[in-house]
Protein backbone atom coordinates (compact mmCIF):
# COMPACT_ATOMS: atom_id res chain seq x y z
CA UNK A 1 0.00 0.00 0.00
CA UNK A 2 3.06 2.25 -0.02
CA UNK A 3 2.13 3.72 -3.42
CA UNK A 4 -1.22 4.86 -2.05
CA UNK A 5 -0.85 8.21 -0.34
CA UNK A 6 -4.29 8.49 1.22
CA UNK A 7 -5.85 6.37 3.90
CA UNK A 8 -9.61 6.45 4.43
CA UNK A 9 -11.47 5.39 7.56
CA UNK A 10 -15.23 5.33 7.86
CA UNK A 11 -17.87 4.46 10.41
CA UNK A 12 -21.52 3.93 9.55
CA UNK A 13 -23.84 4.18 12.54
CA UNK A 14 -27.25 2.51 12.61
CA UNK A 15 -30.20 4.00 14.43
CA UNK A 16 -31.94 1.92 17.07
CA UNK A 17 -35.05 2.18 14.90
CA UNK A 18 -33.49 -0.45 12.58
CA UNK A 19 -34.33 -3.95 13.82
CA UNK A 20 -31.68 -6.66 14.03
CA UNK A 21 -33.24 -8.48 11.06
CA UNK A 22 -33.33 -5.29 8.99
CA UNK A 23 -29.79 -4.44 10.07
CA UNK A 24 -28.33 -7.50 8.39
CA UNK A 25 -30.09 -6.69 5.11
CA UNK A 26 -29.18 -3.00 5.30
CA UNK A 27 -25.54 -3.77 6.10
CA UNK A 28 -25.15 -6.23 3.22
CA UNK A 29 -26.67 -3.75 0.76
CA UNK A 30 -24.49 -0.91 2.08
CA UNK A 31 -21.28 -2.92 1.81
CA UNK A 32 -22.04 -3.78 -1.84
CA UNK A 33 -22.89 -0.17 -2.69
CA UNK A 34 -19.83 1.18 -0.87
CA UNK A 35 -17.58 -1.28 -2.71
CA UNK A 36 -19.03 -0.14 -6.04
CA UNK A 37 -18.52 3.56 -5.26
CA UNK A 38 -15.00 3.16 -3.87
CA UNK A 39 -14.00 1.03 -6.87
CA UNK A 40 -14.73 4.08 -9.05
CA UNK A 41 -12.09 5.94 -7.02
CA UNK A 42 -9.59 3.07 -7.36
CA UNK A 43 -9.72 2.18 -3.67
CA UNK A 44 -7.50 -0.69 -2.57
CA UNK A 45 -7.45 -2.93 0.47
CA UNK A 46 -11.09 -2.25 1.33
CA UNK A 47 -11.97 -3.88 4.64
CA UNK A 48 -15.24 -3.90 6.58
CA UNK A 49 -15.81 -4.73 10.25
CA UNK A 50 -19.30 -5.00 11.71
CA UNK A 51 -19.81 -4.15 15.38
CA UNK A 52 -23.52 -4.52 16.12
CA UNK A 53 -24.89 -1.01 15.67
CA UNK A 54 -22.07 0.22 13.41
CA UNK A 55 -19.96 -0.77 10.44
CA UNK A 56 -16.34 0.29 10.05
CA UNK A 57 -14.44 0.51 6.80
CA UNK A 58 -10.87 1.21 5.81
CA UNK A 59 -9.17 1.54 2.42
CA UNK A 60 -6.35 3.24 0.55
CA UNK A 61 -6.48 5.71 -2.34
CA UNK A 62 -3.66 6.67 -4.63
CA UNK A 63 -3.75 10.40 -3.84
CA UNK A 64 -5.13 12.60 -1.09
CA UNK A 65 -7.66 14.80 -2.90
CA UNK A 66 -10.28 16.48 -0.70
CA UNK A 67 -12.54 17.27 -3.66
CA UNK A 68 -12.47 13.67 -4.91
CA UNK A 69 -13.20 12.50 -1.35
CA UNK A 70 -16.12 14.95 -1.18
CA UNK A 71 -17.48 13.62 -4.49
CA UNK A 72 -17.15 10.08 -3.18
CA UNK A 73 -18.95 10.99 0.05
CA UNK A 74 -21.78 12.66 -1.89
CA UNK A 75 -22.24 9.43 -3.83
CA UNK A 76 -22.25 7.43 -0.61
CA UNK A 77 -24.73 9.78 1.11
CA UNK A 78 -27.09 9.51 -1.86
CA UNK A 79 -27.93 5.89 -1.02
CA UNK A 80 -27.80 5.98 2.78
CA UNK A 81 -31.17 4.82 4.07
CA UNK A 82 -33.04 6.59 6.86
CA UNK A 83 -31.57 5.65 10.20
CA UNK A 84 -27.99 5.44 8.93
CA UNK A 85 -25.33 8.14 9.26
CA UNK A 86 -21.61 8.01 8.63
CA UNK A 87 -18.31 9.67 9.44
CA UNK A 88 -15.44 9.49 6.95
CA UNK A 89 -11.86 10.58 7.49
CA UNK A 90 -9.33 10.86 4.68
CA UNK A 91 -5.73 11.44 5.67
CA UNK A 92 -2.62 12.19 3.66
CA UNK A 93 -0.07 9.52 4.62
CA UNK A 94 2.57 12.23 5.04
CA UNK A 95 0.28 13.72 7.72
CA UNK A 96 0.01 17.03 5.90
CA UNK A 97 -3.78 17.19 5.51
CA UNK A 98 -6.98 15.56 6.68
CA UNK A 99 -10.52 15.79 5.38
CA UNK A 100 -13.46 14.91 7.61
CA UNK A 101 -17.00 14.25 6.41
CA UNK A 102 -20.35 13.75 8.11
CA UNK A 103 -22.90 11.89 5.99
CA UNK A 104 -26.65 11.56 6.37
CA UNK A 105 -29.16 10.40 3.75
CA UNK A 106 -28.52 12.81 0.85
CA UNK A 107 -26.47 15.25 2.98
CA UNK A 108 -22.71 15.75 3.38
CA UNK A 109 -20.82 18.15 5.64
CA UNK A 110 -17.08 18.45 5.20
CA UNK A 111 -14.04 20.09 6.71
CA UNK A 112 -10.47 19.97 5.41
CA UNK A 113 -7.57 20.77 7.71
CA UNK A 114 -4.03 21.53 6.65
CA UNK A 115 -2.03 20.06 9.51
CA UNK A 116 1.09 21.98 8.50
CA UNK A 117 -0.73 25.26 9.14
CA UNK A 118 -2.48 24.00 12.25
CA UNK A 119 0.61 22.52 13.91
CA UNK A 120 3.39 24.44 12.21
CA UNK A 121 5.61 23.10 9.49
Amino acid sequence: MSTHNCHVFGTLVYSQSISYHELQEVEQALMAQIQDVLAQYDAVHLDFWGYGDLLRLECGLEQFDPEALADCCRELAAFLPDGVSARVLGIDKNLKQVAVFGLWPGVVRQEAVDLRELLGR
